[in-house]
Order: C-alpha cells, then sequence, then structure tokens
C-alpha cells in the first residue's frame, strides 16, 4: 500500500533533500537566484545563429566568371573544377549547370537566374564527414589556383529563409559611379576582416567594351546609312537566320555569321568588310572609330534606386549574426560620412533572421495569454499562477551551460528547447 509505494530508498532520500531545502529555504532561493544572474550574464558568450546549417551531404559549388564571359568560357573552367572532384573520393555524384543555377531541389534554397558566365556543381558524398572534408580540401585547391579566371564558392545547404550570402550590405544611391566608390571602400573593410572571406560585390567589376563610333561623312561618301551598318555588323558578330532544316518533326534554324577565329577577337574587328550600295567592299576602319570603355556590365535597382551589395562568407567556427555585428561596427566611419541621398543597410543571414523574428511577434502574446490561461485553470489562484509562470525563465540555467559546454549557438533549435524546457518547469 502506502508503505511499498513511498517507503522506498530513492523517495526517502528525496524526502531528505527537500526537508533541508525548505530548512535553508533562503540560501537555496539566493543560489536560485544568482545562478539565473550568471546564466544572463554568461548569454554574452554563445553565439547567436537564427538558422542552423543542414546535415545534407550535398557540396554546392558556385563557379562565377566576369560578367559578360562566354558559355563556352564558363563551360572550360567548369571542366577543370569537375576533373579534380573525379579524383576525390568522397565526390560520388557531380551534376553541373552550365549558364544557370540547379533546380530547386530543397526548400530552403532559390535557383540563380540564367546567366552564361555563371555554373554551379551539386556533389554528394556519403556523410556530413565526407562532405566537409571535400569542402575544405575544394576551397584550399580554389584558392591555390585551380581555376584562377573564376570565383569559386563552395558552400553547403542551410535550414531557414534563403540568402546568397550570410553576411551582406546594400549600398544605394542616384550615382552609380559614386555607388561604385562607397561600395569599394565597404568591400575594403571586408576584405580587411580575418572573419571574412570571399568577399565580392553583385555587380561584378567593370568588364572592358567595344564602341564602334560611325562618321557620319564617310558614310555618305561611300552610300551606307548607319541602319545598314548596323544590320550587316548584325549578320557579322550575333548572325542572322538564313533558312530551317527540317528532319521528322524536328526544326533546326541555320544562322550565318562570321567565322569564330575574327568574330571572337576583338582586334579584327576593324578588319570586318562591308558591303556598299554600289556592291563595293569598304573596309569598317574607314567608316568609323572603335574605342574600348570600361563599363558596369550589370546595374542592380532595389525600390527603383541604384543598389549595389557587397557580400560575402564568414570564417568557420563564426555565426553570421555575430560578423555582421562587428562588421557594422567598422562601417560605422563610412556610413557617417555618406553624402545625402546615399545609404548603407544590412542585408543577408541577419536580414532574413529579424524579418522570420518579425512574423513570430504577432504569435507570442497569443502563446503567452494560452499559457496563463491553462495554468490558472489548473492552479485556481492568481498568486500561484504567477508564482508558477515565474518560473519559465529558470530553463536558463540549465540551457546556458549546456551550449558553452558544447560549444553550440543559440539558434532556433536552442529555442525551441528552452520554450519546451520552459512548460517542463511550468
Amino acid at each position: 500500500g502506502h508503505a511499498a509505494i513511498y517507503n522506498t530508498r530513492h523517495y526517502n532520500r528525496f524526502r531528505r533533500l527537500l526537508a533541508r531545502v525548505i530548512t535553508r529555504k533562503w540560501w537555496v532561493a539566493g543560489a536560485v537566484v544568482s545562478a539565473f544572474v550568471l546564466a544572463i550574464l554568461s548569454m554574452g558568450l554563445i553565439k547567436k545563429q537564427f538558422f542552423p546549417t543542414s546535415d545534407r551531404p550535398e557540396v554546392l559549388v558556385e563557379v562565377q566568371m566576369p560578367y559578360g564571359t562566354s558559355i563556352e568560357q564558363t563551360s572550360a573552367a567548369t571542366a577543370k573544377i569537375e576533373t579534380w572532384l573525379k579524383k576525390q573520393s568522397e565526390a560520388k555524384i557531380v551534376t553541373s549547370y552550365i549558364g544557370q543555377g540547379s533546380p530547386r531541389f530543397y526548400l530552403a534554397m532559390a535557383p540563380e537566374l540564367p546567366d552564361p558566365s555563371f555554373a554551379k556543381i551539386v556533389v554528394l558524398t556519403d556523410s556530413p564527414a565526407a562532405r566537409e572534408a571535400l569542402k575544405f580540401r575544394l576551397r584550399a585547391a580554389a584558392a591555390g589556383g585551380l581555376v584562377p579566371e573564376a570565383r569559386v564558392r563552395v558552400t553547403q545547404l542551410v535550414f531557414g529563409p534563403y540568402s546568397p550570402f550570410p553576411v551582406a550590405y546594400r549600398v544605394s544611391g542616384p550615382n552609380p559611379d559614386k555607388l561604385r566608390e562607397i561600395a569599394g571602400q565597404v568591400e575594403t573593410v571586408m576584405q580587411a576582416s580575418p572573419m571574412m572571406r570571399t568577399v565580392n560585390t553583385d555587380w561584378g567589376p567593370r568588364v572592358p567594351t567595344l564602341h564602334f563610333s560611325l562618321d557620319q561623312d564617310r558614310l555618305q561618301a561611300v552610300g551606307l546609312t548607319s541602319n545598314s551598318v548596323a544590320q550587316q555588323l548584325q549578320f557579322l558578330l550575333s548572325g542572322v537566320p538564313i533558312t530551317v532544316v527540317r528532319e521528322d518533326i524536328r526544326a533546326v534554324q541555320v544562322v550565318g555569321r562570321a567565322a569564330g577565329d575574327i568574330r571572337l577577337d576583338p582586334a579584327q574587328i576593324e578588319g570586318f568588310t562591308l558591303v556598299g550600295s554600289a556592291g563595293q567592299r569598304i573596309p569598317l576602319s574607314q567608316v568609323g572609330e572603335v574605342d574600348v570603355r570600361m563599363e558596369d556590365p550589370v546595374l542592380r535597382r532595389r525600390d527603383r534606386t541604384p543598389t549595389m551589395t557587397v557580400r560575402g562568407d564568414i570564417a568557420e567556427g563564426l555565426q553570421p549574426p555575430d560578423v555582421s555585428t562587428a562588421i557594422l561596427s567598422e562601417l560605422k566611419p563610412i556610413i557617417d560620412q555618406l553624402p545625402a541621398g546615399y545609404r548603407i543597410e544590412q542585408a543577408g543571414s541577419i536580414e532574413e533572421s529579424a524579418k522570420a523574428t518579425q512574423a513570430m511577434l504577432p504569435l507570442f502574446p497569443i502563446m503567452i495569454a494560452l499559457t496563463l490561461l491553462v495554468i490558472i485553470l489548473q492552479v485556481r489562484s492568481i498568486s500561484a499562477m504567477v508564482m508558477v509562470f515565474l518560473t519559465a525563465p529558470l530553463g536558463l540555467i540549465g540551457v546556458v551551460p549546456t551550449l558553452l559546454l558544447f560549444q553550440q549557438p543559440f539558434g532556433i533549435n536552442a529555442l525551441v528547447g528552452l520554450i519546451a524546457l520552459s512548460g517542463i518547469l511550468m
């Protein structure tokens, strides 16, 4: 009966412990409060992370050539990485996507837009350990000059909202030239930080472009117009459809254009031959001049304002919120001296985390109200309800030392665990 249930060794030991706690209640209360304060102060030693990295075994390799690069050159650069990957025992399946990103095979990712200068390689490994080994080895090979003509980025999948780079800053303003100057200062600060790697901008470096200026007097002398010259250059450089070849249900368009050794060599463009109105052959150099200018390969806008994003990856063992906060403090002198109409904003993972937190904030009052309702229905007393509810934060006494002991960041997983632990305490 009663003795069989409660008169046991473990229960009697618990009874004696509880009697000592009640006898020394003020000492115990002081110890609990001290432990709670210490746990709060120790929170500053824990790394912050909202969404953790995924444990999926894929390694993602991004190959970014200078904007404007032909897809043939991008394919050749990607082939070098593929050849290297074939020699690695961890790489079981290697799939390359030239000129675009991979399909959306994972919820927390977004395929890149079509771009001839971009390629993405998805490498499947056996395990997370093999993924980490291959990831670090490929980064070292890329840094050692595996594909010097391209920017190679080696990453893995992460949970949570998609963000192309974990740390990023948007520089916005009306003048693209001034915008690039300010973004260059931000990029310099980020590159100088040991917490950052693979720092770049979404506009890319300026690229050389050929400009052909027509001499209208010479055009009239040889019987040509600007439109006819443009059409002939279009035929020589890009090509025009000539006919269609049909085979069964397939139709293949035949395009006529200049040979590759001439068309792809900028030095030989002035040697192109045009046909005048009377059928005479006219060298291109006689009707205009060719000059090379450096231009922005792409201009991006946000809310109709030119915006350049300076972004990069973080060093291993660090968390995006900590790095973003540290870099932002280093950018303060630049932000304080910005001209009117220009601004620098945080982007990347910290912005996505803020969006997720903002979306969850309206749910917290409802959650607290339902919790209080359940407690008061159980204890049937306002004072008892308050006392029970105030025990919820005491879960930090166990959470903080555990995170510090195992060197784990305080992220969404730890937050969910803390809420569950608070429910057990209450």
